[in-house]
């Protein structure tokens, strides 16, 4: 370690200090000629091991094993947790959508009640008399016809109908 420190020294006198060029080749070859004594000198392989420290390396290594098989059980709950709520969340979106579904089947057929209601309704102002053509209002359903003077009706008269029919129109 000595040998080494004085290295250390000459190295920075040899740096930091102007000096002559023989005495600077003189020196830097001694430092030289250290460097290479101290790299090729051979050093203690050997590690000291304390046969002692086998069993307190065993019970840390038991407590990091407990701790493995600890923090292993609560991950093994927290997935179990966490693919219960998931499960949960996965059947009751299911029943969501199933009633959803099923309400807006009702809306639907609701809707489609109300449409043929106000169709049918409607169809009324659609309907023309059979003889004149006029259509069918409040007012004028039960009014004497102006074309039909005959109180006879015609075999296939229903006394309406849902489009003009010239064909059969008694003039």
């Amino acid at each position: 370690m000595d040998l080494i420190n004085s290295i250390i020294m000459d190295f920075n006198d040899l740096t930091v200090k102007q000096m002559d060029s023989v005495d600077f080749l003189i020196r830097a070859k001694m430092l030289s000629d250290n460097v290479e004594y101290i790299a090729s000198k051979p050093f203690k392989a050997d590690i000291e091991v304390v046969p002692f420290d086998l069993p307190r390396e065993i019970k840390q290594k038991r407590e990091k094993l407990d701790q493995y098989k600890s923090q292993k059980k609560l991950l093994d709950f927290k997935d179990n947790l966490i693919w219960s709520l998931y499960r949960k969340m996965k059947e009751r979106e299911e029943q969501d959508e199933k009633r959803l579904e099923n309400e807006i089947n009702q809306e639907i057929k609701g809707w489609s009640t109300l449409v043929d209601k106000y169709s049918q309704e409607l169809m009324k102002f659609r309907l023309i008399c059979f003889y004149c053509g006029t259509a069918m209002q409040d007012e004028t359903i039960n009014a004497p016809c102006a074309k039909n003077f005959n109180a006879k009706l015609p075999e296939n008269c229903k006394g309406f109908d849902d489009y003009i029919n010239f064909s059969c129109w008694i003039l």
